[in-house]
């Protein structure tokens, strides 16, 4: 794991009179509490004028700081859920959620509603307890499906207004240091929670305020980034209208989180570049930082064009780097993150101006593919050899943005770590649909028959993450390369 107990500076930004800056991560991932109010950002997109917000550092506002409190929500009391310090490395503090026995076993009547989906009972739950978390989860999604997306807005809103009332007091939403871990099984609603309010607000079109609960969830736990917010966050700059963000978290983080072999930064960085060179006027580093990536990831430019019914011209369809077959041939984990690029970004490079651009560097970059003979050749070495497994984080994201199906758990808790932890020993959670489980999942299973599903699943899992590091690291060192970072893992 990467040691975050030292906060080192990453980035260098170049100011307005030339002179130069560091930036530390805790600086890019700064949150601002005052876009977290989305209504001003509303109003600013209507033409109205923004509601006034003033507060001081350290103090909370008794109505909230994510979400504002709703005069027809429940008092928030006797809910079962308090928060506590669970332990200190360095200067990082790492909280935790507690829940006492009345919500456990509430806890345990919720997932046995859940298992055979039972709404009726999920909603005898919130009548006892109207702050139950996984319960307002779980009917926001069903009232989502209903085309109820005021009432679905309204009962996640709830769940965080819930959850930050009961922070401990020395817990500050703001501050880089004070960090919920993931792998604490009370924890992870919270995170759900927020990671359904940031897509709301994206599909509501409030890029800015999205933008900042995104780097919330990834301040919260950046160690792992369970979300794989580095996934998304990049084209959340970028219709935030702040693209020398992404060249920020680029610079902080290419080496520490292997960013240069990612598709999305690739993609998104080129994209930076051209929203920036509009007003600049010069449009060399948008040029080369698409042509790079094009050669790096050629296969995600037809399949941005699919997803936008756009036809290509005959030299890019008939391309073999560029083409459906090239695609099928690299591994699964590869094309799971394109098509994770594919699905945030498409309506991005669908603006007329950027997909002329674009199509421009595309031809140019085709012509020239022969030059770059020994770096794509290169290239098609790593992505065929080095992207071998899937960390549970991308297909943690996948599941939550419904890019891959969540036959084996909850969507209270899609892909469960494998070490996970809890005050309490929670009951078996397979979800309503079974699967036949993991290779290593069912190998487990047979060495060991008393041993049930669930838990041979997640032994399993991180033998299955043991064998990939492994490969890869014959791989590395038959190749004579520095020893890094599995490259599709965004953490």
């Amino acid at each position: 794991m990467v040691n975050f107990m030292r906060d080192v500076a990453v980035s260098t930004d170049v100011l307005h009179d030339g002179t130069t800056e560091e930036l530390f991560e805790r600086d890019i991932f700064k949150v601002d509490v005052r876009l977290f109010n989305y209504e001003n950002e509303l109003r600013q997109i209507l033409g109205q004028r923004p509601i006034g917000y003033t507060s001081r550092d350290h103090r909370r506002p008794p109505k909230g700081i994510i979400v504002k409190k709703k005069a027809d929500w429940p008092k928030i009391k006797n809910v079962g859920i308090t928060m506590e310090l669970d332990r200190t490395e360095g200067e990082v503090k790492y909280y935790k959620f507690v829940h006492n026995a009345h919500y456990r076993q509430l806890q345990r009547e919720f997932w046995n509603a859940a298992n055979t989906l039972n709404e009726e009972a999920i909603l005898a739950i919130l009548r006892e307890c109207h702050y139950h978390l996984d319960s307002l989860l779980v009917m926001a999604d069903v009232m989502s499906n209903q085309d109820e997306h005021r009432t679905a807005r309204d009962l996640i809103e709830r769940g965080i207004f819930c959850c930050e009332s009961l922070l401990d007091a020395r817990f500050r939403l703001t501050d880089f240091n004070d960090r919920l871990d993931y792998d604490e099984f009370e924890n992870r609603a919270f995170f759900l929670l927020l990671h359904r309010h940031m897509r709301i607000l994206i599909d509501r079109g409030l890029s800015n305020a999205a933008f900042n609960v995104a780097k919330l969830l990834y301040h919260l736990d950046p160690a792992s980034d369970p979300l794989a917010i580095l996934l998304v966050i990049d084209t959340l700059a970028i219709r935030a209208n702040q693209p020398h963000v992404v060249l920020q978290i680029y610079e902080a983080l290419k080496v520490l989180r292997c960013l240069q072999q990612l598709p999305n930064f690739a993609y998104s960085i080129a994209l930076a570049h051209f929203q920036i060179s509009l007003k600049s006027g010069d449009r060399s580093l948008a040029d080369e930082a698409l042509a790079s990536a094009i050669r790096h990831f050629p296969t995600v430019v037809l399949k941005l064009l699919d997803r936008m019914n756009v036809q290509p011209d005959a030299a890019l369809s008939n391309n073999f780097r560029m083409g459906a077959v090239y695609h099928e041939r690299q591994s699964e984990g590869l094309r799971l993150l394109i098509s994770i690029y594919v699905d945030h970004s498409h309506d991005l490079w669908r603006e007329s101006a950027v997909l002329e651009w674009c199509e421009e560097v595309t031809a140019a970059t085709m012509s020239t593919f022969h030059v770059y003979e020994d770096e794509m050749l290169a290239w098609e070495k790593l992505r065929c050899n080095g992207y071998s497994g899937t960390p549970a984080n991308v297909r943690r994201h996948a599941v939550l943005w419904d890019l891959a199906p969540n036959p084996n758990s909850l969507l209270t808790d899609p892909v469960p770590p494998a070490l996970s932890r809890s005050g309490y020993e929670p009951v078996p959670r397979q979800g309503p649909a079974q699967s036949s489980g993991s290779f290593f999942g069912n190998l487990i299973q047979s060495l060991v028959p008393d041993l049930d599903q669930a838990n041979a699943e997640r032994i399993g899992e991180v033998v299955g993450e043991i064998a990939n590091m492994a490969r890869q690291y014959i791989y590395r060192n038959n190749a004579g390369e520095e020893e890094h970072r599995r490259p599709n893992d965004p953490q």
